[in-house]
C-alpha cells in the first residue's frame, strides 16, 4: 500500500530490463536519469527459465501544459529471489 500512495499521484512511463532480458523488454537507456552502480552485466537466458537481473519501473509528473513527463521516481526489482542455482 505504501508504493501505491507514493506513485498514484504520479504518470507511469516505462520498464526497464538488466541482468537478463527476456523478449520484447527494452534495457534501461544509456542517458537514463537513473543508473546502477555497479551495473548489471548482460545474463544469457534460456527457454524456460525464470528470468535473472533487475527491473526498473519509471514514473514522473506530467509537466503542466504537455504530455511530457521526466521520471523522479525509480521502483527497483530484483528477480534473483530465489536460492543460487548449483554450478555446473
Amino acid at each position: 500500500m505504501a508504493i501505491a500512495t507514493q506513485t498514484q499521484p504520479l504518470r507511469w512511463l516505462a520498464a526497464y530490463h538488466t541482468g537478463m532480458a527476456p523478449p520484447g523488454s527494452a534495457p534501461l537507456p544509456a542517458d537514463s536519469e537513473f543508473r546502477l552502480d555497479p551495473p548489471v552485466a548482460p545474463i544469457a537466458g534460456e527457454a524456460g527459465q525464470p528470468v535473472r537481473g533487475i527491473l526498473l519501473g519509471l514514473w514522473g509528473k506530467t509537466d503542466k501544459g504537455t504530455a511530457k513527463a521526466a521520471p523522479t521516481h525509480v521502483l527497483v526489482v530484483n528477480l534473483d529471489y530465489g536460492p543460487p542455482s548449483p554450478r555446473r
